[in-house]
């Protein structure tokens, strides 16, 4: 038996504005195991360990054009960073090594590419930076469950505590897994107010509920997210879309860059 990824999502670039995949979460798994729950969506913090890690990762790559593949075969994963026009897109891995969340000091992305985000994020002079996690951010979309970020909550913390310090304005969250389209507001003390943008049912025949915390959710359709950025007014603005397989708009959101600036002095 061979071993294989599963990766699902892609970015497309259009004249009119950005198509985001929908779908970014790739769990990874191999032949010959039943695909359980906890095998399947954590790989550790080693790089050869388990076996099946590299065979995994260049499955990955053969199949996936993306810019750059992590730290390459000396640190292989899946993270990598692009930029349109005036806006900086971190696409994480939340699965290569990742940890139980139940151990001491859980880490989905492990130190190095969380060192690696810290660094694209502090440096970037992008009027929008976006953030795209294969699982939510919002502790609310998936109730009780420690496989998104509510599980590693400390990480989490350490990332939106960093733009705090840093001053780093314009952040988008944009994830994936729940198969509906969501909007959900991350409320901040020390800082702006955060926003996700979430969507997962593009071509899932199975459907979660919409969750009562969210700002709008929808599944009654299968639907994708639509993000577009205009950073050429005054106050620059990101929209976000929610549209059906039937290409219907099924709901506008959108958001001012001043809505997403730090109060704080440098």
């Amino acid at each position: 038996m061979g071993s294989r990824s599963i990766p699902r999502g892609r970015t497309c670039r259009f004249p009119n504005g950005l198509v985001l995949s929908t779908s970014l979460d790739g769990h990874l798994c191999h032949l010959g195991r039943p695909r359980l729950h906890n095998q399947r969506c954590r790989g550790g913090p080693e790089i050869l360990k388990p076996y099946w890690k590299i065979p995994v990762w260049r499955t990955f790559v053969n199949n996936w054009n993306n810019p750059y593949y992590a730290g390459g075969e000396n640190q292989p994963g899946c993270w990598f960073d692009f930029s349109i026009g005036d806006v900086d897109f971190f696409m994480l891995d939340g699965r290569y090594y990742r940890t139980e969340s139940k151990v001491m000091n859980p880490s989905m992305l492990g130190d190095v590419q969380k060192m690696w985000l810290l660094q694209k994020l502090k440096s970037s002079k992008a009027t929008f930076k976006v953030l795209a996690s294969p699982v939510p951010w919002s502790y609310g979309a998936k109730p009780g469950s420690r496989d998104p970020w509510q599980g590693y909550k400390t990480e989490r913390e350490q990332i939106f505590s960093f733009l705090e310090a840093n001053n780093i304005d314009g952040v988008i969250l944009i994830s994936a897994d729940r198969h509906r389209s969501d909007i959900w507001k991350i409320e901040r003390p020390n800082g702006y107010d955060l926003y996700e943008f979430e969507s997962s049912k593009l071509t899932n025949i199975h459907t979660h509920k919409v969750m009562p915390d969210s700002l709008f959710g929808y599944n009654k359709k299968c639907s994708f997210g639509r993000l577009q950025f205009d950073t050429s007014i005054p106050d620059p603005q990101v929209t976000y879309k929610i549209i059906s397989i039937d290409n219907e708009v099924i709901y506008t959101f959108s958001l001012k860059k001043s809505q997403l600036t730090s109060t704080n002095p440098e």
